[in-house]
């Protein structure tokens, strides 16, 4: 009986995500790549060449 109720587990196919967990997703992942853009050309980030630094 073990035996079946680990079958039927396996068969199970994956949630996808909801709606609104899709779109926070791509926001946060957009918002992410522009900080991290910004942060390059700030005057602490990048390779410090601009002539200015904190």
């Amino acid at each position: 009986m073990s035996t079946q109720k680990v079958e039927k587990e396996a068969k199970k196919p994956e949630a996808k995500p909801g709606f609104f967990t899709r779109i926070i997703s791509k926001l946060d992942s957009s918002m992410k790549e522009k900080a991290d853009a910004k942060a390059q050309q700030s005057c602490c980030g990048g390779d410090g060449k601009g002539g200015k630094c904190c």
